[in-house]
């Protein structure tokens, strides 16, 4: 969706608090800065559930935030498509446009230099969309930064989906201090809302229709991420477990494979699409063993995480290298009810 040209004045709200905190000095271990904006009306209308509470929280059994907990009536508007408690009716394509809107940062080209900040988070209750440009002047302002969250929703369609991520991955390469340690990137997605905005979404998965961009797309985004030679990374979809550990690499690519900058990397946490129960125990096992090989290249590495794509379970993998170069993974796979589920050794 274009951007609304009312929504520049979030630009000059940023610019005046950024303004103020660059008048701070700078504490022990910084401050976070976090970038949220909503519209009150927002719950009144088709989305009530977005700001009344967490989206992972039951509409039809909310409480009031509190110690004593006081449950509030189920939500109701037949209107807007509510009954009982339940969405029973999908928004309308306006009303998705409407709340997934593009923030408009106005046409100021430097935001304030602050020293105080080292982590920068937008989460995913962000709705309204930034654009990589936009977050690469924010990021401009912190000469300090140490760590992002990012929690960005996938664009509806693919192709600008791939736009986004291609323009992020960039931004990664030059919006970045050489403070910056740690990064986070989860990207967010609901299919009844996809095919409202996109009715054509349902005709490939969005999984598929994103890996379809091939594998030189997909070695690009790790290399550009491995170029910041970070102590911490976790990426859920925007680059899964198969891109890091790859079980073929074109030969163009033979050279150029980073391996420096892994030598700070303690902590590494992927999703995967084949860290699911019906999955080949093979194939499985072949992807671990290809995470231990990599391994190698990470002296430092400590903790390696993998979920699956839908966040069924995942598999939590201590990595230990030993004295002759080798390395040994032990893995646990994590049930919702964090029951072992099963263990596997590699070496």
């Amino acid at each position: 969706p274009k951007a609304s040209p009312g929504q520049s004045i979030i630009g000059e709200r940023i610019f005046r608090l950024l303004s103020i905190l660059a008048t701070w000095k700078s504490a022990a271990g910084g401050i976070t800065f976090e970038l949220n904006a909503y519209s009150p009306s927002d719950s009144e209308h088709c989305f009530k559930h977005y700001w009344q509470l967490s989206d992972a929280v039951d509409p039809a059994k909310s409480t009031q935030a509190g110690n004593n907990e006081k449950v509030l009536p189920p939500l109701h508007d037949p209107e807007h498509g509510w009954n009982g408690g339940y969405q029973i009716t999908k928004p309308t394509r306006s009303a998705v446009e409407e709340i997934f809107q593009t923030i408009d940062l106005g046409s100021r080209i430097d935001f304030p230099q602050v020293d105080v900040v080292t982590c920068f988070i937008i989460r995913r209750q962000l709705r309204r969309s930034l654009r990589p440009s936009d977050i690469q002047r924010i990021l401009f302002s912190f000469p300090q930064l140490e760590r992002m969250v990012y929690e960005p929703w996938k664009a509806w369609s693919w192709y600008w989906g791939l736009q986004q991520e291609l323009q992020f991955t960039r931004l990664l390469q030059h919006g970045l201090p050489n403070t910056f340690r740690r990064l986070s990137v989860f990207q967010d997605f609901n299919e009844d809302i996809a095919a409202v905005a996109d009715p054509e979404w349902k005709y490939g998965s969005v999984y598929e229709l994103s890996r379809g961009v091939g594998l030189e797309y997909c070695i690009d985004r790790v290399l550009r991420l491995f170029d910041l030679n970070l102590e911490e990374i976790s990426i859920s979809f925007m680059v899964n477990a198969e891109d890091f550990f790859l079980e073929s690499v074109p030969s163009r690519h033979w050279g150029p494979m980073p391996t420096g900058p892994w030598e700070r990397l303690q902590s590494l946490s992927l999703t995967s699409k084949l860290l699911q129960p019906t999955t080949s125990r093979i194939d499985i096992d072949a992807l671990l063993c290809r995470a231990g090989v990599y391994a190698l290249r990470m002296p430092k590495l400590r903790t390696l995480k993998r979920c699956d794509d839908y966040l069924a379970w995942d598999m939590a993998i201590k990595v230990q290298p030993s004295s002759d170069r080798g390395v040994a993974i032990r893995g646990v796979d994590t049930a919702l009810d964090g029951s072992p589920d099963r263990e596997e050794a590699a070496d």
